[in-house]
């Protein structure tokens, strides 16, 4: 498990809550009212952890980039997750730990070129969340990735996926 901050740790707190209000008031699933909701909760993940949770991976075209012309893409876009979480939680009501315990996995991020992350951005607009697992948008997109062989990057390696590591160059550095 990762660690939060305790203001991160309140901000998962008001994650769950929202999930939990908007699954139970909407049970007629008007559209409307959980797109609101779902443009708070997708606006709430971010303020928990903007730039995500990096893998260490990054695009071969970002390495080649210096920054600010690089981004961290959330390989699941938070309004996918937030639609996912709201499904979630109607189908079958997760728990406050249940969500501590995968957040990391669902704010996951790789670096990609400010272009690709535009061009992925497209990519995810109709793509189910399974589809985003799949890495499904990289495909699309051809983007190739390898390790960065950087310390001054934090890196949570445990939440790269095997889908993740089959668009990893063979000659990457680890």
């Amino acid at each position: 498990m990762i660690n939060y901050t305790d203001k991160q740790y309140d901000m998962v707190e008001a994650l769950f809550d929202m999930v939990k209000t908007v699954s139970l008031k909407n049970k007629r699933s008007d559209s409307r009212y959980e797109y609101a909701w779902k443009r708070q909760i997708s606006n709430l993940i971010f303020d928990i952890k903007g730039n995500g949770y990096s893998t260490g991976l990054v695009s071969k075209s970002a390495l080649k980039t210096n920054k600010p012309y690089y981004v961290s893409d959330h390989v699941y876009s938070r309004g996918t997750v937030a639609e996912y979480l709201i499904s979630k939680f109607k189908n079958k009501p997760f728990t406050l730990e249940w969500l501590q315990n995968n957040f990391p996995k669902l704010a996951t991020t790789i670096f990609v070129t400010q272009k690709e992350n535009g061009r992925l951005s497209f990519i995810t607009r109709n793509m189910t969340l399974t589809q985003l697992m799949k890495m499904e948008h990289y495909i699309e997109a051809g983007i190739k990735l390898i390790h960065v062989p950087s310390k001054r990057v934090k890196k949570f390696p445990q939440l790269v996926t095997e889908q993740m590591e089959t668009l990893v160059d063979s000659h990457s550095i680890k």
